[in-house]
């Protein structure tokens, strides 16, 4: 993250350059899937800086929850929403892509994100 705040300026269309995202995918089978992305939205792509990758995430369903604390108890927030997801009948889709939108990241003691995990209905 500290990479994406010192080079923002860098990229051109950004919606809004202190709303920042996190995308992975929980089982990925491809090299182009594996790792840990951090973005910000842009209204287009235009002149992506050198060592960049634009990133489309496509419309999905998702189970989302907030998480304000210490950065590394997050997993305890995610054990609750997977928890959610199946009491409420739904199935995590671990082969696509989730994502974490952070409200605050610069305090390690102190993160404030939304987790959403991509999920489907069971039939």
């Amino acid at each position: 993250m500290v990479r994406l705040h010192e080079r923002i300026g860098e990229i051109k269309q950004v919606v809004d350059p202190i709303q920042w995202y996190g995308a992975f995918v929980v089982e990925n089978e491809t090299d182009e899937t594996d790792g840990y992305w951090v973005c910000v939205e842009v209204k287009e792509f235009e002149g992506i800086p050198d060592g960049m990758e634009t990133l489309t995430i496509p419309p999905q369903l998702y189970a989302v929850t907030r998480y304000t604390g210490e950065n590394h108890r997050i997993m305890n927030a995610y054990e609750e929403l997977h928890k959610w997801i199946d009491e409420h009948d739904y199935t995590r889709l671990k082969d696509k892509w989730h994502i974490e939108k952070y409200y605050g990241w610069t305090d390690s003691k102190n993160v404030d994100v939304e987790l959403y995990d991509t999920i489907r209905k069971l039939l």
